[in-house]
């Protein structure tokens, strides 16, 4: 599994996320209407495929191009279950099935998300049903195939009274972050420490006392309030301080409950150099997938349709060039400038059965001649990939396409 911003409601439910673009979306669901809205221009656009659907939580699994709600059972609205939306998908969210504990019981589930580092899914459960015993409240984790979910962290032993109704988690920090509407601020759900800790400085702003959905994007914690008239407002993680909140443009009030960030997918980026014929025949190819904002640190680069077996590497540049043959091999290297190359622990790689091979990369941390460099909001990154192969019965080497990356 693998994330800009979506938000359901209770009575009239909505939700909000960042679409699989260049610009940042939020998306608006209610059982009257479902929208995009871009965020810098403010212009919006229907989504009818998500009409009258409800939806308590909802995560965002990039890689797959998936989309994972949660909202009430079909047959059972005290219970949950899980659903699918593929992106794009002109059809509404698929049921996938009801969620159980793994002691058997059912349970309104309030809120969801998508670990996209350790790949695991999580709910929360603010309010258990009446008869259901307290530690129930608190974070469970999700095994989207078997549909069991078990419990990672109790709210009532983690020394915090909180009640938690939205949950994101943070690629920056591998934190889980959650609007806490007894203490009024934003808090840090540590899974592995069992700690639940709030945020300096994230108290809400005046005015919003009930927040049901919360996602994070581009280092930013977004909380979505449950009054339709206040508008989503943006915690910066890096600064410590909210930023100026985002207005949604609903053609009729809706009031909010979940939010989910998906990342701004780069679909695969820009293509400017194809590579030479290997022994396959074909050229090598290369894509960029993942979120063009640093901030999420969610890029994976992937080299394909290469001889099987052959061991290589991928390279990076801010500068696009051309030389070709460089050093005899048999393709064209098309990055100038200064080059760097991904050739640390566990980074060469080899194209094993598949003819291929991928590298998560850190954009902040990327590889140069000088050492390593971060890149910044504004730049273009360009990447390629060098790979042995053999002709013959000789040894030679080539290189796949380029491609170049714009980044927010």
């Amino acid at each position: 599994m693998k994330p800009s911003l979506y938000a359901a409601g209770s009575s009239l439910l909505a939700l909000l996320f960042c679409a699989p673009a260049s610009a940042q979306l939020y998306g608006g669901f209610s059982f009257g209407e479902s929208y995009l809205e871009d965020v810098q221009t403010g212009t919006s656009s229907l989504l009818p495929q998500f009409d009258l659907f409800e939806v308590f939580g909802a995560a965002a699994n990039d890689s797959e191009r998936l989309l994972w709600l949660v909202g009430p059972d079909p047959l059972s609205s005290a219970s949950g279950s899980l659903f699918g939306w593929s992106y794009g998908d002109t059809n509404g969210p698929t049921e996938i099935g009801p969620i159980v504990t793994d002691a058997g019981a059912s349970y309104r589930w309030d809120a969801l998300t998508y670990d996209s580092i350790n790949d695991k899914l999580y709910l929360a459960l603010a309010f258990p049903p009446f008869g259901a015993p307290s530690t129930a409240r608190g974070i469970w984790e999700l095994d989207p195939n078997t549909l069991v979910a078990t419990q990672a962290l109790s709210i009532s032993t983690s020394g915090v009274s909180a009640s938690i109704s939205g949950l994101g988690f943070n690629r920056a920090d591998g934190l889980i972050y959650a609007p806490d509407d007894v203490g009024l601020q934003i808090v840090a759900i540590d899974i592995a420490a069992g700690t639940i800790t709030p945020v300096a400085g994230s108290g809400y702003i005046s005015g919003s006392a009930d927040v049901d959905g919360c996602t994070v994007g581009n280092n930013k914690v977004y909380l979505v309030d449950d009054d339709p008239t206040f508008p989503p407002q943006v915690f910066n993680l890096g600064t410590g301080t909210y930023e100026a909140p985002h207005n949604i443009n609903a053609s009729s009030a809706t009031s909010t409950s979940a939010a989910a960030w998906l990342a701004s997918s780069l679909d695969p980026g820009t293509v400017y150099c194809t590579g030479a014929a290997n022994s396959t025949g074909v050229g090598g190819d290369i894509e960029a997938d993942g979120s063009r904002f640093i901030g999420d640190s969610d890029m994976t680069l992937r080299a394909s349709s290469l001889p099987q077996n052959a061991f290589g590497f991928f390279l990076v540049s801010d500068t696009q060039g051309f030389t070709a043959n460089p050093g005899g091999s048999q393709g064209d290297l098309c990055l100038g400038g200064s080059i760097g190359r991904f050739v640390g622990a566990g980074q060469i790689k080899s194209s094993g059965s598949t003819g291929s091979f991928s590298l998560e990369i850190d954009l902040s941390n990327l590889p140069g001649p000088s050492g390593s460099v971060s890149a910044m909001p504004g730049e273009t990154w360009n990447f390629q990939a060098w790979h042995r192969d053999s002709v013959g019965g000789s040894a030679v080497s080539n290189f796949t396409g380029a491609v170049g990356v714009p980044l927010l």
